[in-house]
């Protein structure tokens, strides 16, 4: 995996759900430069979409 300052910012805006810097609050930006300063890629994702439910499906009447 790369660990440009670009590839590590697109990591990060991906990460938060963003397409561009612009839909974070600056908190959140300052935060992520300094995770790229350091070279910090992002975490996994926790819940992916085709991760299993983490509730039973409903087991009685719908009605």
């Amino acid at each position: 995996m790369s660990t440009t300052p670009h590839d590590l910012s697109r990591q990060w805006l991906e990460y938060f759900g963003a397409c561009v810097a612009q839909e974070l609050d600056l908190g959140t930006l300052g935060a992520i430069k300094k995770w790229i300063d350091e070279g910090r890629a992002p975490p996994l994702h926790t819940n992916f979409p085709d991760d299993p439910p983490t509730t039973a499906p409903h087991q009685g009447k719908t009605s």
